[in-house]
C-alpha cells in the first residue's frame, strides 16, 4: 500500500553545482554553499524529507529520500562521493521497506541503519540494515500492535549494537511507543505512550542517550491538556533503563513558550538537554530551548521572518558549545513562506543567519527538514526537501 506524508508547508527551489557566499559562522569565518547533489526523481531519488546524513571515513554521504524509485515510488538508499556523485544503493519496493522519512546511522564496520515508515510484512514500517558489503536485510517489520508501527524517526545505537527509536503510532494505546531492538532481531518496547499527560506521537523524535542509559526525546502531542485545542502541545521525556517515563516539560505554547517538538533532543556533558519546536514562540514560528536536568526551561531563541521559521530538524552542537539547525521556511529569498535557513546560535542563544535558500530559480535547495551533520573540520552537510534541478531536492555542504 502506497502511503502519502504530510508536509509542513510550501517548498520549492531549482539546479546546478553552485557555489553562493554565505554568511560568517559566528561573526568570524566566512562560509560557502556548495550544492554537492541534485536529485533528478524518478528512480534516482526524490524528497529526502527529513532526512539526516550519516558520512564514512572516506567522506562519502548516506541518506534517504522517501520517493523514487523504478516502478514504486518507496524511496531510496543513496551515497553521494565527495565530489558530488551518486549511487543508489537500496531500491525501497514494499517488501523490503517503503517511504523511509528519517536517515540513517552508521557503525564502526561501516554499516547502515535506518527505518522505513512503511512496507514490510505487514506495510506498517521496518527497521533496516545495509551492510558495507552491499547487502540489504530487514531487521524487523512492525506489525501494528503493541509493537509499534509507523517509525518516522531515526535510530541510535548502543554499545552492544542494540537499536533504539520510536514509532509514531501503535503500541497499546495507538499514542507511539519507544523501541529496542536487539542484534538478533528481537524487539521489545521500552515505553508506550498513553496519549496524555506523558505525551502521544513522538513523530520524528528518535531518542538520545546520557551516561546511565536513560533516553530522552519529544512527543509532538499530549502533555498539558489546555493546550493545542486539549491534545496539548508536546513533551520533553525522560525514559529510565527500567523503563518508568517522566515528562522533563510540558510545552505550553503561545508566545511564552514553544509548540509542537517534531525532531529529538541532543545532551551536553552537563546533562543539559536542547531542542528545537515547530511552532508556539512570540510569533509562533518555533523555538529553540534548553531544559536543565531538573526540567527547568530556558527559551535560547525564538524564531521569526527573516531568521528562520518551523523548525522541523533538531539541534547540532559543536564542541564550543554553539549550536547549528535548519529551519523549514523563512529566510530572505524567495518562496512565498520563505525558503529556509541554515543557522548558527551562540551558547547565550544569539542567532547567525549562516545561508538563506532563495529557492526554485535561484539554483539552490528549498525546505530544509533534517539534523546536520558536522565534520571534524566544522563543515556542515544536509538535505533539503525540495529545489534543484527537477525541484525535488538536494544534499549540500556549508564549508568552513
Amino acid at each position: 500500500m502506497m502511503r502519502t506524508r504530510t508536509l509542513l508547508g510550501p517548498a520549492s527551489a531549482a539546479a546546478g553545482l553552485l557555489f553562493i557566499a554565505a554568511a560568517p559562522l559566528g561573526g568570524a569565518q566566512a562560509q560557502t554553499y556548495q550544492l554537492l547533489y541534485s536529485f533528478p526523481g524518478k528512480k534516482n531519488g526524490a524528497n529526502p524529507f527529513d532526512s539526516s546524513l550519516a558520512q564514512d571515513s572516506s567522506g562519502n554521504l548516506y541518506g534517504t529520500t522517501f520517493v523514487g524509485n523504478r516502478h514504486i515510488d518507496g524511496g531510496i538508499l543513496f551515497k553521494v562521493t565527495p565530489g558530488g556523485s551518486e549511487s543508489v544503493l537500496v531500491r525501497f519496493d514494499g517488501s523490503n521497506g517503503f517511504g523511509p522519512e528519517a536517515g540513517v546511522i552508521i557503525d564502526g564496520a561501516g554499516n547502515l541503519y535506518g527505518t522505513t515508515d512503511s512496507g514490510g510484512a505487514y506495510d506498517l514500517g521496518t527497521v533496516f540494515e545495509y551492510t558495507a558489503g552491499g547487502t540489504e536485510s530487514v531487521l524487523y517489520s512492525f506489525a501494528g500492535g503493541s509493537d509499534g508501527q509507523d517509525p518516522q524517526g531515526g535510530l541510535t545505537m548502543d554499545g552492544s549494537g542494540n537499536l533504539y527509536g520510536t514509532t509514531s503510532s501503535g503500541g497499546a494505546t495507538g499514542n507511539g511507543a519507544v523501541f529496542k531492538l536487539a542484534p538478533n532481531g528481537s524487539e521489545s518496547v521500552i515505553y508506550s505512550f498513553a496519549g496524555g499527560s506523558d505525551g502521544s506521537y513522538p513523530y520524528a523524535s528518535g531518542v538520545t542517550f546520557d551516561a546511565s542509559g536513560n533516553l530522552y526525546g519529544t512527543t509532538y502531542l499530549g502533555g498539558n491538556s489546555g493546550c493545542g485545542g486539549g491534545y496539548g502541545c508536546g513533551t520533553v521525556f525522560k525514559i529510565t533503563p527500567a523503563g518508568t517515563e517522566s515528562v522533563l516539560h510540558a510545552f505550553a505554547g503561545g508566545t511564552g513558550d514553544g509548540a509542537n517538538p517534531w525532531s529529538g533532543v541532543i545532551l551536553d556533558s552537563a546533562g543539559n538537554i536542547y531542542g528545537t519546536t515547530s511552532a508556539g514562540g512570540k510569533w509562533n514560528d518555533g523555538i529553540a530551548f534548553k531544559l536543565a536536568p531538573d526540567g527547568t526551561e530556558k527559551i535560547l531563541h525564538g524564531f521569526h521572518g527573516k531568521e528562520g521559521s518551523e523548525l522541523v530538524a533538531p539541534l547540532t552542537m559543536d564542541p564550543g558549545g554553539n549550536f547549528y539547525g535548519a529551519a523549514a521556511h523563512g529566510g530572505s529569498k524567495g518562496c512565498p513562506s520563505g525558503c529556509g535557513v541554515v543557522f548558527e546560535l551562540n551558547s547565550h542563544g544569539a542567532e547567525t543567519v549562516l545561508y538563506s535558500f532563495a529557492g526554485r530559480h535561484a539554483g539552490d535547495g528549498s525546505g530544509p527538514l533534517g539534523a546536520l551533520l558536522l565534520d571534524s573540520a566544522g563543515n556542515l552537510y544536509g538535505t533539503t526537501d525540495a529545489g534543484g534541478t527537477r525541484n525535488v531536492g538536494t544534499v549540500f555542504e556549508i564549508a568552513k
